[in-house]
């Protein structure tokens, strides 16, 4: 919140349940997406669908947010708190879809 600048005034006037229900939905988009790129790539085991991920998070979502952090001036501390949990997550989506993948029998 320090870093934000966010009082904890203005952190309790946010609607509690609405981020979580939205966030929900935007990562059932990002799974979906993810399990059409690995199906793409034949990323048909858990560390193939994993390396997905992280390429993704390396050639799109980490330059593209860090190009914004740097021209906004936000601190670089800020960047690997809100950044690096897209980053586990994107393993984690990668490794659990493709170790779901339909191994051919």
């Amino acid at each position: 919140m320090e870093l934000e600048h966010l009082t904890e005034e203005q952190a309790k006037a946010m609607n509690p349940v609405l981020p979580y229900i939205i966030t929900f939905a935007l990562n059932i988009l990002i799974a979906f997406v993810l399990a059409q790129i690995c199906t793409w790539r034949n990323a048909n085991t858990a560390a193939r669908g994993a390396a997905v991920g992280i390429l993704l998070w390396i050639g799109f979502i980490g330059p593209v947010n860090y190009t914004t952090y740097m021209y906004e001036m936000r601190p670089m501390k800020l960047f690997a708190i809100n950044e690096f949990y897209s980053l586990v997550g994107l393993f984690l989506m990668g490794l659990i879809l493709g170790a779901w993948t339909k191994k051919a029998a």
